[in-house]
């Protein structure tokens, strides 16, 4: 895990943490995966910094997004057991 103060979150901001992430882990940089929640700029960020990683994004995210276009129990269980 690694983490940085910056004075905001955007395209810089993260393209510059995660060319410094990638210089200490590349050593062991075979296959990649990157998990976010889609913070702004950071879709964009790895498409610049590691453009051939593998990219998922996590569900309690989405799920936060989607239920507030639809609402309701009936479009839970079927986002969860589409995500399962």
């Amino acid at each position: 895990m690694a983490w940085a103060i910056v004075e905001v979150e955007n395209r810089d901001s993260w393209t510059w943490f995660l060319d410094l992430l990638v210089k200490d882990i590349e050593p062991t940089l075979g296959n990649i995966t990157f998990m976010s929640d889609r913070q702004k700029g950071l879709v964009e960020a790895f498409a610049t910094v590691v453009p051939n990683a593998e990219i998922r994004h996590c569900c309690r995210h989405i799920w936060s997004n989607f239920k507030l276009n639809w609402v309701g129990e009936a479009y839970k269980q079927i986002f969860w057991k589409a995500a399962r």
